[in-house]
């Protein structure tokens, strides 16, 4: 019996002793180019892949020589890019895409990313073009938030830098594919009397009242205070005050959430479901601003299009809702985050907390970039090609066609916004964009960036806040009164 004993407690050290030791070791990562759409699903379902854009998968794999040889078999331009150790934090790093640019801004970009990450002596496991993937130094007195602050002040202009998920991307097709399943194979099917009162409740959109929000959120209104919304601001701070009294007086319960002593706070309203008020579907839009010095508390920064369009869009929808006393299957959020524009900071950490709570987001919905509008061009919806579910896009697809037949709907490659704190924890998120190809707003991150200018368009504003309504009538299973 001691034998059997001993025995036994050998092997459950031995087993956790292998798994301190599995822990610990390096990973190694491939990059997989030309995957299709569905190539790109079978490898979520089957590997540990950890974020992907356009057509290229980035996996972490345990360090199996076999299984590389299998993925090299089906794709024979696999590349390993380098043993990553597990407590090393891992960035990608991309260029906005922006329709003015040209090979030499592009390669000037690529120079001084370089530079900056050398500087850093972070480890760039892969580069090409319009992207790197970095992987952070392991010092103790930098930690990830500090470094990507740094890095933000070094190379800001145009740079998205990302996090690569915590978590395999498979758990995007274990957490409430059933019920998007459902919903897919039920939309269409409402009947006539649930369709005339969504198109009746969206035609009250309406430019005026959109107008109302962004020009007293970007000075341009006579009775407003505001020069920039910045993070770093206090001005930034007096902007969360008013737009929570906005969704205190339309009925929702309205938090500010600080995340950083140093940043102003997330606007966190609540209006609690009617049978599901433990799921959640959340609406996001970032209503702090910047200029071209990212950190800039002083420049002015009025952020119209970025993101006053998003924050007047969700103004807009809770107000409808009042007015015309919506209620909703699933307990509706409409976050308004702060420091988007420092990487995402105030997402991420309602991301984080929501994640650490159990939160049950069952959707997630961002709105960035709604109003710009270029010369020639049909009004678009656009949703993200990549950082995000491509079930969920084909479905919300088909409800903006249905709902708001004035606009194109598209992918677009341009990168990124708050969705991606939701995406990085395998929530089901996405976004809505103005345009289906890069960011051609000429006044993006500046100061010029006004309600009244040219290229600013109320109009196409107006159908993209109807796209985004349309989403929480259908996803959040909205029944309305009036």
């Amino acid at each position: 019996m001691n034998f059997r004993r001993a025995l036994i407690t050998g092997i459950a050290l031995f087993a956790l002793l292998a798994a301190v030791v599995s822990a610990a070791s390096p990973r190694k990562w491939a990059l997989v180019p030309g995957a299709t759409p569905e190539q790109i699903k079978d490898l979520i379902r089957t590997r540990d892949v950890r974020g992907y854009y356009h057509e290229d998968a980035l996996l972490i794999i345990d360090e199996n020589v076999n299984e590389f040889a299998d993925l090299a078999s089906q794709f024979p331009e696999a590349r390993i890019l380098a043993d990553v150790e597990p407590s090393r934090k891992v960035y990608i790093l991309e260029k906005d895409l922006l329709e003015s640019d040209c090979p030499g801004t592009v390669r000037a970009w690529g120079s001084r990313i370089h530079n900056a990450l050398n500087r850093y002596n972070a480890e760039i496991l892969h580069s090409d073009s319009n992207r790197f993937i970095a992987m952070l130094p392991a010092m103790p007195e930098v930690g990830p938030s500090l470094f990507r602050d740094a890095l933000l002040r070094d190379i800001s202009l145009g740079t998205e830098i990302l996090t690569v998920p915590e978590y395999p991307l498979e758990s995007l097709l274990q957490r409430n594919q059933a019920a998007l399943r459902e919903l897919a194979a039920t939309f269409g099917t409402e009947g006539q009397e649930v369709d005339a009162a969504r198109f009746r409740l969206l035609d009250q959109v309406n430019e005026d009242d959109l107008r109302y929000y962004l020009e007293y959120l970007t000075g341009e209104a006579s009775d407003s205070p505001f020069t920039t919304r910045n993070a770093y601001s206090t001005q930034a701070h007096d902007a969360a005050r008013w737009i929570a009294d906005q969704y205190t007086s339309m009925g929702f319960t309205t938090t500010l959430e600080t995340f950083r002593d140093d940043m102003s706070p997330n606007v966190v309203a609540v209006l609690p479901g009617r049978r599901y008020p433990d799921k959640f579907v959340v609406l996001g839009a970032h209503y702090d601003s910047r200029a071209i010095d990212v950190n800039s508390p002083t420049t002015d920064a009025p952020g119209a299009n970025d993101d006053g369009s998003g924050t007047s869009a969700l103004l807009h929808i809770a107000d409808l809702i009042r007015i015309n006393k919506v209620s909703f299957d699933y307990t509706v959020i409409f976050t308004t985050f702060s420091a988007e524009e420092q990487g995402l900071v105030g997402s991420r950490a309602y991301a984080k907390a929501a994640k650490e709570r159990g939160d049950d987001i069952v959707y997630m919905f961002q709105s960035d970039m709604l109003a710009f509008n270029q010369e020639g061009e049909n009004f678009q919806t656009a949703f993200p090609s990549r950082y995000t579910d491509s079930d969920l896009v084909e479905l919300a697809s088909r409800v903006v066609q249905k709902y708001v037949p004035e606009v194109d709907v598209c992918l677009t490659d341009a990168c990124c916004s708050d969705h991606q704190a939701f995406h990085e924890l395998g929530y089901l998120s996405t976004q809505i964009f103005e345009r289906c190809g890069p960011i051609a707003d000429n006044q993006y991150h500046r100061p010029g960036d006004l309600v009244n200018r040219p290229g600013f368009s109320l109009e196409g504003l107006k159908y993209n806040t109807r796209s985004l309504m349309s989403l929480l009538l259908v996803f959040a299973q909205g029944m309305i009164v009036n």
